[in-house]
């Protein structure tokens, strides 16, 4: 049974580059660009963390099913998941990263005046 869904699901992946034009490789990083993107931004989140180990999880899952195709494939070897791994995280792990070192957005302008103590002026 999840030997027939894994070669549904790889099938659906090659027609998805052929579709588009894109070889397997360039589509590990786009898909993994998009998604730890899209994680990010529907998180909301000042840390990059959780996004890109939600992606990590998902490219985990993805390649436990490209192993558990029929032997002789070219997707279903331990080398080709860790090649593929690399690839999907390589762009969200330097966004991570710089994104990480920027540090937290500044605060939105107030819209009230700032009062005597919050100047640091006695009244």
């Amino acid at each position: 049974m999840i030997e027939a869904f894994a070669f549904r699901w790889s099938l659906m992946k090659m027609a998805v580059g052929d579709n588009l034009g894109v070889c397997s490789d360039a589509l590990h990083v786009l898909v993994g660009g998009l998604l730890f993107v899209g994680a990010d931004v529907a998180l909301r989140r000042s840390s990059p963390v959780l996004p890109w180990l939600i992606l990590l999880g998902i490219e985990g899952a993805n390649e436990c099913l490209d192993l558990l195709r029929p032997p002789g494939g070219a997707e279903n070897d331990l080398s080709a998941s860790l090649h593929d791994v690399v690839l999907t995280m390589a762009l969200p792990t330097m966004l991570a990263l710089v994104s990480h070192g920027r540090g937290p957005s500044p605060p939105a302008a107030r819209s009230e005046p700032l009062t005597a103590l919050e100047q640091g002026t006695r009244p």
